[in-house]
């Protein structure tokens, strides 16, 4: 959404309002809670891209602007604990399919990423 490249659910973030008081983003780790959320990846400047172009709010289809500052805080915990993004694997490869850590099943048999033969 703020660097607007494609990524994995395993690879993104979901962020969502917060029930109680409607009007704060907050990291849904469970990826389970109700209404629209939006996916990002989990980096600061992919979500100050998203902010500084004021697509937090229509991603969110809200009139209103949401208040960031508590999900930027939980992200820079989240990023200064090393931790991974919820629901994301130990052996999930962090880089695209052509690169390291790249398994078997992501790359096709004849090395043609459009081809129909496994």
């Amino acid at each position: 959404m703020g660097c607007r490249a494609t990524g994995g659910r395993s690879v993104l973030l979901r962020l969502a309002v917060d029930q109680h008081d409607g009007a704060t983003l907050v990291l849904d780790p469970r990826r389970r809670m109700p209404g629209r959320g939006l996916w990002l990846h989990p980096d600061e400047h992919c979500l100050a891209l998203a902010v500084r172009r004021k697509a937090l709010a229509r991603a969110l289809r809200r009139t209103s602007p949401v208040a960031v500052d508590r999900v930027v805080e939980q992200l820079r915990v989240m990023l200064q604990d090393g931790a991974r993004p919820p629901g994301q694997s130990p052996g999930v490869p962090t880089s695209g399919p052509s690169g390291p850590g790249t398994t078997d099943r992501e790359q096709n048999a004849d090395e043609h990423p459009m081809s129909t033969q496994r």
